[in-house]
């Protein structure tokens, strides 16, 4: 369970350390909401371009990858894992931009009240699913958590600029869908025609990696 979820954690990690520069940048926006959304709406594009090909990475190559690294007997109990916390958190990475923006227009205690009813959420649904599904259904209990929290993103738009952004969500999911769709076809094909090695394994990621971003 712990090492799918460290690796999936990297991309939170990733996203957070880049997105640093949200909060004095929201802080100084404060009072000026029209280039505050031109930084929100610039700022969740470039994540979701990053997070969409690391994600899709992660889920496509889970068993290739822990094959390679570990054995295949690790990647045949742990890869479903390594799918279910990229997902998640990949979520989490989506959700940053709103957490740094909140923060930086002097909102913590939203932040702190979001992230505690994902808690809760998350611990009761660990304590409901571990008995059925084991590490799977930690692992599915930290997604749902996670989703919930990603739902916030909504909330925040609306309060904060007066409505949705369903505009731009619809355009990061279509665009980034079908650029994510080609290139794990991509990836496949390559280490499908080329077999499971290293050297393999990082072309067919280059490749997947100059599909997604010619579409």
């Amino acid at each position: 369970y712990v090492v799918p979820m460290m690796l999936s954690l990297y991309i939170h990690s990733f996203i957070s350390s880049l997105t640093l520069v949200l909060f004095p940048l929201a802080s100084e926006l404060k009072n000026e909401t029209e280039r505050l959304l031109r930084v929100y709406t610039k700022a969740t594009k470039t994540v979701g371009l990053l997070v969409g090909f690391l994600a899709m990475n992660l889920i496509v190559q889970s068993s290739n990858f822990l094959t390679l690294w570990m054995d295949a007997e690790f990647a045949g109990k742990a890869s479903t894992i390594l799918v279910i916390h990229a997902i998640a958190f990949s979520l989490v990475a989506m959700q940053v931009v709103s957490w740094q923006m909140t923060e930086g227009l002097g909102y913590p205690t939203y932040n702190f009240k979001v992230y505690f009813i994902w808690i809760i959420t998350s611990v009761l649904l660990m304590v409901g699913l571990t008995d059925s599904f084991g590490n799977e259904g930690i692992a599915f209990a930290r997604l749902f958590g996670f989703a919930a929290l990603f739902g916030s993103v909504f909330y925040v738009e609306r309060w904060i600029f007066g409505k949705i952004q369903i505009r731009l969500w619809l355009k990061i999911v279509g665009i980034l869908g079908i650029a994510a769709i080609a290139s794990a076809f991509a990836v496949k094909f390559v280490i499908s025609t080329l077999g499971v090695t290293w050297i393999n394994f990082v072309v067919s990621t280059l490749c997947g990696g100059a599909i997604y971003g010619l579409v």
